[in-house]
């Protein structure tokens, strides 16, 4: 799931913030959140209960892998609002 999903994840981060004209750091941040907001909501209704994995090692084995997405889209909007 990672290697499909980071490339994916990237090609829409980089279409996302390459039309903006401005803003691209709080951009960055609000639709990193709401992705990662999204991914564990959608693992916590169908991955949770399909699997029968209890929400603690949900969380440590999958769950916090969710925060590189903000971190990802806070890096590339960072870079893009102190361009040279």
């Amino acid at each position: 799931m990672i290697l499909v999903g980071a490339p994916v994840g990237i090609y829409f981060s980089v279409r996302y913030l390459g039309a903006l004209e401005k803003n691209y750091l709080k951009s960055g941040i609000s639709i990193g959140l709401i992705w990662s907001v999204i991914s564990v909501a959608l693992d916590l209704v169908i991955l949770l209960p399909m699997s029968g994995m209890p929400i603690t090692q949900y969380f440590k084995e999958i769950g916090l892998r969710y925060l590189m997405i903000p971190m990802i889209m806070v890096g590339m909007g960072y870079l893009l609002e102190n361009k040279v």
